[in-house]
Protein backbone atom coordinates (compact mmCIF):
# COMPACT_ATOMS: atom_id res chain seq x y z
CA UNK A 1 0.00 0.00 0.00
CA UNK A 2 1.47 3.54 -0.78
CA UNK A 3 0.24 6.50 1.01
CA UNK A 4 0.14 9.33 -1.41
CA UNK A 5 -1.73 11.79 1.21
CA UNK A 6 -1.26 12.91 4.78
CA UNK A 7 -5.28 12.05 5.32
CA UNK A 8 -4.93 8.60 4.64
CA UNK A 9 -2.49 7.53 7.06
CA UNK A 10 -3.99 5.91 10.23
CA UNK A 11 -0.94 6.96 12.72
CA UNK A 12 -2.83 5.84 16.07
CA UNK A 13 -3.09 2.19 14.84
CA UNK A 14 0.48 2.64 13.61
CA UNK A 15 0.91 3.80 17.25
CA UNK A 16 -0.75 0.70 18.75
CA UNK A 17 1.42 -1.72 16.91
CA UNK A 18 -2.07 -2.65 15.18
CA UNK A 19 -0.76 -2.66 11.28
CA UNK A 20 0.14 -5.64 8.85
CA UNK A 21 3.52 -5.23 8.07
CA UNK A 22 3.00 -4.28 4.73
CA UNK A 23 1.13 -1.56 5.95
CA UNK A 24 3.87 -0.82 8.67
CA UNK A 25 6.58 -0.49 6.16
CA UNK A 26 4.40 2.17 3.99
CA UNK A 27 3.75 4.57 6.60
CA UNK A 28 7.25 4.01 7.55
CA UNK A 29 8.67 4.97 3.91
CA UNK A 30 5.93 7.60 4.31
CA UNK A 31 7.21 9.62 7.17
CA UNK A 32 11.09 9.28 6.48
CA UNK A 33 9.70 11.76 3.62
CA UNK A 34 6.94 13.58 5.33
CA UNK A 35 8.01 15.99 8.15
CA UNK A 36 4.22 17.32 9.03
CA UNK A 37 3.32 13.28 9.62
CA UNK A 38 6.27 13.01 11.80
CA UNK A 39 4.95 15.82 14.10
CA UNK A 40 1.68 14.38 14.63
CA UNK A 41 3.38 10.94 15.42
CA UNK A 42 5.16 12.59 18.02
CA UNK A 43 2.35 14.50 19.35
CA UNK A 44 0.24 11.55 19.52
CA UNK A 45 2.92 9.92 21.45
CA UNK A 46 3.32 12.41 23.84
CA UNK A 47 -0.36 12.13 24.41
CA UNK A 48 -0.51 8.67 25.07
CA UNK A 49 2.07 9.50 27.94
CA UNK A 50 0.10 11.96 29.26
CA UNK A 51 -2.70 10.37 29.33
CA UNK A 52 -1.18 7.30 31.78
CA UNK A 53 -0.63 10.17 34.64
CA UNK A 54 -3.66 12.39 33.96
CA UNK A 55 -6.75 10.12 33.25
CA UNK A 56 -8.79 8.22 35.98
CA UNK A 57 -8.36 4.66 35.66
CA UNK A 58 -10.58 2.32 34.42
CA UNK A 59 -11.47 -1.20 35.68
CA UNK A 60 -13.43 -3.52 33.92
CA UNK A 61 -17.32 -4.49 35.71
CA UNK A 62 -16.56 -7.08 38.58
CA UNK A 63 -18.35 -9.93 36.31
CA UNK A 64 -16.12 -9.31 32.82
CA UNK A 65 -13.18 -9.53 35.54
CA UNK A 66 -14.20 -12.78 37.72
CA UNK A 67 -14.88 -14.84 34.25
CA UNK A 68 -11.49 -13.30 32.95
CA UNK A 69 -9.84 -14.62 36.17
CA UNK A 70 -12.03 -18.36 35.93
CA UNK A 71 -10.42 -18.48 32.46
CA UNK A 72 -6.73 -18.30 33.51
CA UNK A 73 -6.85 -20.39 36.67
CA UNK A 74 -8.46 -22.72 34.03
CA UNK A 75 -5.19 -22.52 32.45
CA UNK A 76 -3.32 -22.34 35.93
CA UNK A 77 -4.65 -22.64 39.29
CA UNK A 78 -3.13 -19.70 41.65
CA UNK A 79 -0.49 -20.40 44.21
CA UNK A 80 -1.36 -20.18 47.75
CA UNK A 81 1.59 -17.20 48.97
CA UNK A 82 1.75 -15.99 52.58
CA UNK A 83 0.26 -12.78 53.88
CA UNK A 84 2.37 -9.83 53.57
CA UNK A 85 2.94 -9.27 57.09
CA UNK A 86 4.47 -12.60 57.43
CA UNK A 87 7.08 -11.92 54.56
CA UNK A 88 8.42 -8.48 56.43
CA UNK A 89 7.57 -7.16 59.60
CA UNK A 90 6.37 -3.31 58.80
CA UNK A 91 8.70 -2.96 62.32
CA UNK A 92 11.53 -4.10 60.77
CA UNK A 93 11.77 -1.09 58.63
CA UNK A 94 9.35 1.29 60.09
CA UNK A 95 5.93 2.93 58.30
CA UNK A 96 6.59 4.04 54.77
CA UNK A 97 4.07 6.55 52.70
CA UNK A 98 3.45 6.03 49.67
CA UNK A 99 5.24 8.76 47.04
CA UNK A 100 3.63 10.09 43.63
CA UNK A 101 6.37 7.69 41.85
CA UNK A 102 5.01 4.66 43.41
CA UNK A 103 1.39 5.82 42.32
CA UNK A 104 2.99 6.08 38.98
CA UNK A 105 4.39 2.89 38.76
CA UNK A 106 1.33 1.32 40.24
CA UNK A 107 -0.81 3.16 37.76
CA UNK A 108 1.64 2.22 34.70
CA UNK A 109 2.09 -1.71 35.49
CA UNK A 110 -0.96 -2.72 37.76
CA UNK A 111 -3.48 -1.15 35.73
CA UNK A 112 -3.70 -1.58 32.21
CA UNK A 113 -5.53 1.09 30.42
CA UNK A 114 -6.56 2.39 26.89
CA UNK A 115 -7.58 5.41 25.38
CA UNK A 116 -11.35 4.39 26.21
CA UNK A 117 -12.90 2.59 28.75
CA UNK A 118 -14.81 0.63 26.11
CA UNK A 119 -11.49 -0.49 24.17
CA UNK A 120 -10.00 -1.54 28.05
CA UNK A 121 -13.18 -4.00 28.63
CA UNK A 122 -12.89 -5.31 25.23
CA UNK A 123 -9.16 -6.15 25.52
CA UNK A 124 -9.70 -7.77 28.51
CA UNK A 125 -12.28 -10.19 27.48
CA UNK A 126 -10.34 -10.57 23.72
CA UNK A 127 -7.50 -11.42 26.10
CA UNK A 128 -9.09 -14.35 27.82
CA UNK A 129 -9.75 -15.79 24.07
CA UNK A 130 -6.62 -16.15 23.05
CA UNK A 131 -5.67 -20.33 23.34
CA UNK A 132 -8.94 -20.05 21.56
CA UNK A 133 -8.94 -18.04 19.26
CA UNK A 134 -5.84 -16.09 17.79
CA UNK A 135 -7.55 -15.16 14.61
CA UNK A 136 -10.65 -13.41 15.95
CA UNK A 137 -8.05 -11.36 18.72
CA UNK A 138 -6.65 -9.74 15.84
CA UNK A 139 -9.01 -9.22 13.21
CA UNK A 140 -11.28 -7.68 16.33
CA UNK A 141 -8.37 -5.66 17.45
CA UNK A 142 -7.69 -3.99 13.99
CA UNK A 143 -11.36 -3.65 13.60
CA UNK A 144 -11.12 -0.98 17.03
CA UNK A 145 -7.64 0.78 15.52
CA UNK A 146 -9.26 1.36 12.24
CA UNK A 147 -12.91 2.65 14.24
CA UNK A 148 -11.12 5.15 16.15
CA UNK A 149 -10.25 8.17 15.06
CA UNK A 150 -7.75 11.47 15.84
CA UNK A 151 -7.83 14.62 15.13
CA UNK A 152 -5.64 17.82 15.37
CA UNK A 153 -6.76 20.67 16.87
CA UNK A 154 -5.87 24.05 15.34
CA UNK A 155 -4.19 26.68 17.44
CA UNK A 156 -5.86 30.67 16.93
CA UNK A 157 -4.08 33.84 17.59
CA UNK A 158 -4.41 33.49 20.61
CA UNK A 159 -2.40 31.29 21.71
CA UNK A 160 -0.14 30.38 18.95
CA UNK A 161 1.75 27.69 20.01
CA UNK A 162 -1.45 25.69 21.20
CA UNK A 163 -1.61 21.95 20.49
CA UNK A 164 -4.27 19.52 21.29
CA UNK A 165 -5.59 16.16 19.85
CA UNK A 166 -9.38 14.78 19.72
CA UNK A 167 -9.47 10.61 20.01
CA UNK A 168 -12.71 9.54 19.28
CA UNK A 169 -13.52 5.87 19.99
CA UNK A 170 -16.77 4.18 19.16
CA UNK A 171 -18.72 2.60 22.40
CA UNK A 172 -21.84 0.80 22.37
CA UNK A 173 -24.03 3.65 22.96
CA UNK A 174 -22.05 6.51 22.09
CA UNK A 175 -18.36 7.73 21.83
CA UNK A 176 -16.02 8.25 24.43
CA UNK A 177 -14.28 11.60 23.70
CA UNK A 178 -10.80 12.33 24.41
CA UNK A 179 -9.10 16.13 24.54
CA UNK A 180 -5.77 16.44 24.71
CA UNK A 181 -3.80 19.99 25.11
CA UNK A 182 -0.37 21.12 25.38
CA UNK A 183 1.27 24.57 25.25
CA UNK A 184 -1.30 26.59 26.59
CA UNK A 185 -1.29 28.81 29.68
CA UNK A 186 -2.23 27.23 33.11
CA UNK A 187 -5.97 27.87 34.48
CA UNK A 188 -5.58 30.12 37.51
CA UNK A 189 -8.58 30.41 40.15
CA UNK A 190 -11.68 29.44 38.50
CA UNK A 191 -10.75 29.68 34.68
CA UNK A 192 -11.61 26.63 33.01
CA UNK A 193 -11.14 25.88 29.55
CA UNK A 194 -14.16 25.41 27.60
CA UNK A 195 -15.19 22.46 25.23
CA UNK A 196 -18.03 22.88 22.97
CA UNK A 197 -19.36 20.76 19.88
CA UNK A 198 -21.32 22.12 16.82
CA UNK A 199 -23.40 20.52 14.97
CA UNK A 200 -25.13 22.28 12.25
CA UNK A 201 -24.80 25.11 14.01
CA UNK A 202 -25.97 24.36 17.25
CA UNK A 203 -23.44 24.66 20.19
CA UNK A 204 -23.56 22.14 22.94
CA UNK A 205 -21.03 21.79 26.36
CA UNK A 206 -18.77 19.10 26.38
CA UNK A 207 -17.17 19.39 29.30
CA UNK A 208 -14.20 21.48 30.70
CA UNK A 209 -10.06 20.75 31.80
CA UNK A 210 -8.03 22.46 34.07
CA UNK A 211 -4.11 23.10 32.57
CA UNK A 212 -1.66 22.47 34.97
CA UNK A 213 1.93 23.90 35.50
CA UNK A 214 2.81 21.90 32.80
CA UNK A 215 0.62 23.63 30.68
CA UNK A 216 -1.12 19.76 29.77
CA UNK A 217 -4.92 19.48 30.27
CA UNK A 218 -7.23 16.33 29.21
CA UNK A 219 -10.71 15.99 29.42
CA UNK A 220 -12.38 12.24 29.16
CA UNK A 221 -16.23 12.02 28.50
CA UNK A 222 -18.61 10.07 27.35
CA UNK A 223 -20.91 11.03 24.76
CA UNK A 224 -24.63 10.13 23.31
CA UNK A 225 -27.25 10.85 21.48
CA UNK A 226 -27.24 14.29 18.96
CA UNK A 227 -23.40 15.16 20.39
CA UNK A 228 -22.20 11.75 18.96
CA UNK A 229 -22.59 13.88 15.40
CA UNK A 230 -20.72 16.98 16.09
CA UNK A 231 -18.78 18.09 12.67
CA UNK A 232 -17.25 21.07 14.49
CA UNK A 233 -15.14 21.65 18.13
CA UNK A 234 -13.80 24.67 19.53
CA UNK A 235 -11.72 25.34 23.19
CA UNK A 236 -12.37 29.02 24.64
CA UNK A 237 -10.86 30.02 27.64
CA UNK A 238 -13.14 31.18 30.25
CA UNK A 239 -13.69 32.55 33.33
CA UNK A 240 -15.45 29.80 35.71
CA UNK A 241 -17.05 26.79 33.97
CA UNK A 242 -20.66 28.26 34.45
CA UNK A 243 -20.45 29.93 31.33
CA UNK A 244 -23.47 28.41 28.97
CA UNK A 245 -22.26 30.33 26.07
CA UNK A 246 -18.52 31.61 24.91
CA UNK A 247 -17.40 34.57 26.36
CA UNK A 248 -13.36 33.68 25.91
CA UNK A 249 -11.49 33.86 23.34
CA UNK A 250 -10.93 31.23 21.06
CA UNK A 251 -8.06 29.36 21.69
CA UNK A 252 -7.81 25.86 19.58
CA UNK A 253 -10.68 24.38 17.27
CA UNK A 254 -11.13 21.76 14.11
CA UNK A 255 -13.31 21.24 11.92
CA UNK A 256 -14.78 18.16 10.21
CA UNK A 257 -14.95 15.98 13.73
Amino acid sequence: MKYENCEDLDLLAYLRMRMHDDERKSVEKHLAACARCRHELRELSQAEDQLVQLLTPVMPPDELLSKTLLKAYEQRPPVNVSPISEVVSPQAYGPRRATASDKEHLLRYLVPWTLSAALLIVSVFLAGQVARDSTSLKTMQRQLAAASRAVTLQPTQVQAGATGKVVIMPTQSGIQLLVYISNVKPTTGSQVYHVWLLHHGVRQSAGVIKVNSNRVGVLQVPLTGPQTSSDTIGITLEPNAKTKIPLGPKVLGANQV
